[in-house]
């Protein structure tokens, strides 16, 4: 016959001096937990255990409440004996039983985030933590546990249980964070005994006081600072103000027991470490089918904070806390003015800076970048770092592969052929062959040698504002270059067709662009310079943003199969999804290269870069002079390669950019009909440009210039571009959300107003 609950709790507590009246059940993961009420209306909490193996865990607690309570620390529940003089009551051989005494009040809640509460958790803990310290047990000392974020891989393994990518990646950001920057330094801390769980459930108060502390069940023997990351996880969690809160904690905890510089120095990681336990731990939970209220009670906030968290610079908390124990900061103005002038002293001139006064970063996450002041920038503007900044999985696949092997083509690995299958893939058939290399402008370089190899001829040609890479060939092909600043004009063996623009452009349809391209070529036949190819964007970027015009680029490839001159379309910048709609933007116009040029996002910054071709061009390329590129598809490089693929896919980015990127057009559109200075808003996914134009309709250097500078005061990265420099231009990495589209519209939106304010 089964027991009730009521008769398996009078079985209990017979074993205790105690006369129970009523019970209420607790919430608790380990122990089945009740609060009892005595006949004196004195109340007393029961913990049950079903699992012997929690037994030493329970004695070793026991023993270091009896401890803090022999030397005054009195706001903690004190175990209890029973009958027989004994704190821990063997009912049966499967339970076991012990009673505490129980602390009044109530548990802390963002209602009662005061900041003489704030002050008194802080003064209190670290009391406790001078008594507990002395408290030393073999038995939790020994213990290997997920909470203990010494031991924080035990929670990692555990990382493919949170089943959203987009939220694994933040989870496995902040892990690879904590293990290159905190990992090896928290075992060189001072250690103690720490209650490791004083989150809010914890933490039991009164009229605006803390009248206890309960649960020392993942009670540690770990580095002190650790109790201090673990308050502030959780007072973060509820506080409107967080950062303030927590320095408010953290000033009354070293006012009391003073932290050292190198703990506080590590903070910012090791509260990223507790929420990634949380978060790992509730959704293994999940998927073990314990979706209990208890369980789950800090999954939300845990997450909202570390978007939060991922979004704040690392300096500016560090910083913040250094301040709150009176540490001193780092002088950014006395750094940054040192490496300026390393800067000068060192590199070219020639090589120039995003801005007039330039930003010194200093680290970055996905969409955010973060300055050495603590400020931290949108991106919007780095198209390079296509998955995100510092994405953890670039950095594994960097870190491992390193470790094994990184060598030359000249060798089989596996990573190569993998690479290739995969990346292939993603283009026709015809498409079958490619050239690995380590920069767009090798890429491009290279595309024009196979070409003119290929063809027998050396003439080129290109449209006007492309550009395509810093080699001389690149330049060659380059307008945005040769007749740029600096420029040496057009070389004999280029032909410059116009940048097929509607909006403001030279002629006014696509068959106009078509017919005088087609009479530039044949004029440039009759008089005996027939083309190797003709290098193109579908989206030109330095042109500014400029989509060809619908039917041109098809028109042009027909007309060039006919001469059978290649194809070259120049995927650099907008290929890897980019566009949302298609992953390369030559699929927009109907159209299947002899060619494609990749480069920046492959890589997420790693340098790689590559050229697709037909196999008849490959082939006729293998002519007796060896190709070799000493990096070209080396294994480092391909692991790198197929990351960027597999996150592209796991993380839907391009159906990101394409939603993303089609709702921060419509909000830029909607902006345009209340500023007439924005002319055009054009592009595809997240590769969108903004065109400023003048009253009289002209383009508007000086606003855009303005806007440019603005966006940066205001923490927004962005560029300009276009033949009049008077273009916005929009690539963000692709984990750009509709909350940073609606931050960089209402700022431009702004921008806008200042603008018209002082009449630019």
């Amino acid at each position: 016959m089964r027991l009730s609950t009521t008769d398996k709790l009078a079985v209990y507590l017979n074993h205790y001096t105690i006369e129970p009246r009523s019970y209420k059940p607790l919430a608790g993961y380990i122990s089945e937990n009740y609060k009892v009420t005595d006949s004196s209306d004195r109340n007393w909490l029961l913990k049950v255990y079903q699992d012997s193996s929690e037994i030493p865990n329970a004695i070793s607690e026991n023993m270091v409440l009896n401890y803090l309570h022999q030397h005054g620390v009195v706001n903690i529940s004190k175990p209890i004996t029973n009958k027989h003089g004994q704190y821990l009551t063997a009912v049966d051989d499967d339970t076991y039983c012990r009673l505490l005494s129980y602390i009044e009040g109530s548990i802390m809640t963002q209602q009662h985030m005061t900041t003489e509460l704030l002050q008194d958790f802080g003064a209190k803990a670290a009391k406790m933590d001078l008594v507990m310290g002395n408290a030393y047990q073999d038995q939790v000392a020994a213990r290997r546990d997920k909470w203990n974020l010494l031991y924080l891989t035990l929670s990692k393994r555990d990382i493919d249980c949170i089943r959203e990518a987009n939220e694994r990646k933040i989870v496995a950001y902040f892990l690879d964070q904590y293990e290159a920057i905190a990992g090896d330094k928290v075992h060189l801390l001072r250690h103690s005994m720490i209650h490791n769980d004083l989150n809010d459930q914890n933490v039991i108060i009164g009229d605006n006081v803390i009248n206890g502390f309960i649960d020392f069940g993942d009670m540690a023997y770990a580095p002190l600072i650790f109790e201090v990351a673990i308050a502030l996880t959780y007072i973060m969690m509820l506080s409107s103000n967080p950062i303030v809160d927590a320095c408010t904690f953290i000033t009354a905890y070293h006012n009391e027991l003073p932290l050292q510089k190198q703990e506080v120095k590590l903070l910012y990681y090791l509260i990223a470490g507790r929420l990634c336990t949380s978060v790992i731990s509730s959704a293994k939970a999940k998927d073990e089918g314990a979706d209990t209220e208890y369980i789950m009670i800090s999954e939300k906030p845990a997450w909202k904070m570390m978007r939060y968290w991922m979004s704040i610079s690392p300096k500016k908390i560090t910083n913040a806390f250094l301040r709150a124990t009176c540490f001193q900061t780092d002088d950014p103005v006395t750094l940054t003015a040192r490496r300026e002038n390393r800067r000068q002293t060192l590199i070219p001139s020639a090589i120039k800076m995003s801005y007039k006064n330039p930003i010194h970063m200093h680290s970055a996450a996905f969409q955010y970048m973060h300055d050495v002041y603590g400020n931290t920038y949108l991106d919007a503007y780095n198209n390079v770092s296509h998955i995100g900044h510092c994405h953890p999985a670039v950095t594994a696949a960097i870190s491992q592969q390193s470790r094994i092997l990184n060598t030359n083509s000249r060798y089989h690995y596996d990573s190569l052929g993998e690479y290739a299958e995969q990346l292939l893939s993603y283009f026709p058939s015809s498409l079958s062959r490619v050239f690995f290399l380590n920069s767009g402008s090798a890429a491009s370089d290279l595309s024009i040698r196979l070409a003119q190899n290929f063809t027998g001829k050396k003439k080129m040609a290109c449209i006007e504002s492309g550009y395509h890479g810093n080699t001389q060939m690149g330049i060659n092909v380059s307008p945005y270059k040769y007749n740029g600043r600096g420029g040496s004009g057009i070389a004999p063996q280029i032909l410059e067709l116009p940048l097929a623009k509607l909006y403001h452009g030279e002629m006014s349809s696509a068959d106009d662009y078509l017919a005088d391209a087609k009479q530039r070529i044949a004029h440039s036949i009759d008089h005996g310079q027939a083309l190797a190819g003709f290098i193109a964007e579908a989206i030109s970027g330095c042109g500014g943003q400029v989509p060809l015009a619908p039917g041109y680029l098809r028109g042009m490839h027909q007309y060039l199969s006919k001469l059978q001159i290649p194809l070259i379309i120049d995927e650099v910048q907008t290929g890897f999804g980019r566009i949302g709609s298609h992953f390369w933007a030559y699929e927009m116009h109907e159209v299947i290269p002899e060619m494609v040029v990749l480069g920046k996002p492959m890589g997420n910054g790693h340098p790689l870069a590559a050229v697709v071709c037909t196999q008849d061009i490959a082939e006729a390329f293998d002519n007796g002079m060896e190709f070799f590129s000493s990096f070209g598809g080396n294994p480092v490089s391909c692991e790198v390669g197929k990351a960027v693929l597999n996150v592209i896919e796991e993380e839907g980015l391009r159906q990101n950019a394409m939603e993303i990127g089609g709702y921060m057009k419509e909000q830029l559109s909607s902006l345009a009909k209340f500023h007439l200075s924005i002319g055009d808003v054009r592009g595809h996914g997240l590769f969108l440009g903004v065109e400023l134009i003048t009253e009289s309709g002209k383009p508007d250097t000086k606003l855009a210039q303005h806007i440019k500078h603005y966006l940066k005061d205001r923490y927004i990265l962005t560029s300009t571009d276009g033949k009049y420099d008077n273009v916005l231009k929009i690539k963000p990495p692709l984990c750009f959300t509709a909350a940073n589209a609606d931050q960089y519209c209402e700022v431009l939106k702004d921008g806008l107003a200042d603008a018209a304010h002082y009449n630019l």
